[in-house]
């Protein structure tokens, strides 16, 4: 089994992977990246379909909504997360344990190994465990007593 450092390493590893791409993607220049898009949603023929819109002019007061065909290219965009709030948004996922299980089933898993492993290593044994392994060391002594002669006497022969 691998030591509590390697499997802290491994998830301090892979917990500042997810955390870059979470900013990553938060950068790009997509509708649900900009502070001005919204989705409207409406029904038409029994169909209920998305639109994303742009409320830029409606919010300076110009005219009605557009319709966001291409936020890479639009003059409007303004990015509403930031790399310091995208951080703070994943602090709280990782602190609820169903969210994490959910959104990050790598990190809870190491996270329990990790927990379990730290809790196993501070339990002091018990009495019996205690007697259990002073007869494991006689046991190992007696074995190396007895084959230091056996090995000499091949040597011998």
């Amino acid at each position: 089994m691998r030591s509590p450092g390697v499997i802290y390493r491994k998830y301090r590893q892979i917990r500042r992977k997810i955390l870059h791409e979470k900013i990553q993607d938060a950068k790009r220049h997509l509708h649900r990246n900009c502070y001005y898009g919204r989705l409207v949603t409406y029904t038409e023929d029994g169909i209920t379909r998305q639109v994303p819109m742009c409320m830029f002019p409606v919010e300076h007061g110009e005219k009605a909504p557009d319709v966001c065909t291409c936020p890479g290219e639009c003059n409007a965009f303004a990015g509403k997360w930031t790399p310091k709030l995208v951080a703070e948004q994943f602090e709280r996922e990782l602190q609820d344990i169903g969210v994490m299980r959910r959104l990050y089933p790598e990190l809870a898993t190491l996270g329990w190994v990790l927990d379990k492993s730290l809790t196993d290593a501070m339990e002091q044994p018990s009495w019996l465990g205690k007697v259990l392994i002073s007869m494991i060391n006689c046991l190992e002594e007696l074995l190396k007593k007895i084959s230091g002669p056996r090995k000499r006497l091949m040597e011998k022969q």
